[in-house]
């Protein structure tokens, strides 16, 4: 089965702290950008029997 389901996920691609450096018990503000990813998952099926407690996958 070689299905594969998109999915939208998010990504951090930037942060920033202003300012910088921060002062102890100073206010500060934390910029962050995330923009959204498309990903291709593929379902992984398993069936009584194929995997015991403990095993890794293959």
């Amino acid at each position: 089965m070689a299905d594969t389901v998109p999915v939208n996920v998010p990504k951090i691609t930037a942060a920033t702290i202003s300012p910088n450096p921060v002062n102890v018990r100073a206010t500060f503000k934390i910029s962050v950008t995330v923009t959204e990813v498309e990903e291709q998952l593929t379902p992984v099926w398993y069936f009584p029997g194929d995997l015991y407690a403990g095993e890794e996958e293959a």
